[in-house]
């Protein structure tokens, strides 16, 4: 998958939107729907800045959410590897 930073913009080269629209459809979890619907909308030409103030995230979760896309596709966003308070 190839991706560019662009204006601003995150747009994806090549990237199959059915296949992040299907995935959206199956989620089951909020959080992963909404990491999905960031690279979607990404894709689609959003800005990080309307993307992050659309989905109430901040601008630096939706370039993560990108980037964790970019590196393992859908199956890595699926991964919650958040630990909490020790």
């Amino acid at each position: 998958m190839e991706s560019m930073l662009e204006d601003g913009k995150l747009s994806i080269i090549g990237m199959k939107l059915n296949e992040l629209r299907h995935a959206h459809k199956k989620a089951k979890e909020k959080w992963l729907a909404d990491r999905i619907k960031a690279v979607f909308l990404l894709g689609c030409g959003r800005t990080v800045g309307d993307v992050a103030e659309v989905l109430m995230m901040d601008e630096k979760t939706v370039r993560k959410h990108f980037q964790t896309w970019e590196s393992g596709g859908i199956d890595a966003l699926k991964q919650r590897l958040y630990c909490g308070r020790v």
